[in-house]
């Protein structure tokens, strides 16, 4: 399904939050422990799949940005 605008089902939100869902899941298989509220974004220049991704974090070719704490945006 084409991603809208709008909100709801196949929105922005929906989304990122299926991309974190499997960002979470293919840092996990690669032995990472991760929160399950965590936003996560893996670029495909570093992964395609749990296996690239497994193999690039034992080989320490990535380049992670971290963000901890309350949200970035501003209230």
């Amino acid at each position: 399904h084409p991603v809208k605008n709008a909100d709801g089902k196949d929105s922005p939100a929906t989304a990122q939050a299926a991309l974190s869902r499997i960002g979470r899941e293919w840092l996990r298989a690669a032995g990472c422990e991760i929160s399950d509220q965590a936003t996560v974004e893996i670029s495909p220049v570093v992964a395609l799949d749990a296996d690239e991704l497994r193999q690039a974090i034992s080989a320490g070719h990535v380049d992670v940005s971290t963000f901890t704490g309350q949200s970035r945006q501003s209230g």
